[in-house]
């Protein structure tokens, strides 16, 4: 019996109507952004995200070894950005943290299929330092964010 597919058809993640939690993790065994040296910088890119018109960030926590995003495809399937994204953020980050790379070679996304969905995905992500006893509140997390109005830059 042939394996089932781990990502669904390409133009799902092209649809600009669909919204992705996404997660990417570290390299194996590693903690690179439990470094503030790492974990900054990597943030700012993140966070510069919200200027562009590839994708439409709503909710992201960088964690001491991964990454959770809340994301909608604009411009660019989401497939695409995230390599981008993790090719990018290898490279710029390299002469911090040494490595041939800071993520994993896959992903794991999970679409969002309603309202109410997307609403339980950001709470969760938005308290995910706070579950994982890093802080008492997401706003002493210093790398999470929600961004839900934030104007689309089209």
């Amino acid at each position: 019996m042939p394996r089932k597919p781990i990502r669904l058809p390409d133009d799902a993640y092209a649809n600009t109507e669909a919204v992705f939690h996404v997660i990417i993790h570290a390299a194996a065994g590693t903690r690179p952004f439990e470094s503030p040296s790492v974990a900054a910088p990597l943030w700012t890119i993140l966070c510069n995200e919200l200027e562009r018109p590839s994708v439409r960030l709503l909710c992201a926590a960088l964690m001491p070894d991964h990454l959770h995003l809340i994301v909608s495809p604009r411009r660019k399937p989401i497939t695409d950005w995230v390599r981008d994204f993790k090719a990018f953020t290898t490279n710029s980050l390299r002469p911090l943290h040494g490595q041939q790379s800071i993520w994993q070679a896959r992903f794991y996304d999970r679409r969002l299929r309603s309202e109410k969905e997307l609403e339980i995905c950001v709470d969760y992500v938005y308290r995910n330092p706070v579950d994982a006893g890093l802080v008492d509140e997401p706003d002493q997390w210093p790398w999470v964010g929600a961004w839900l109005d934030h104007p689309d830059p089209g």
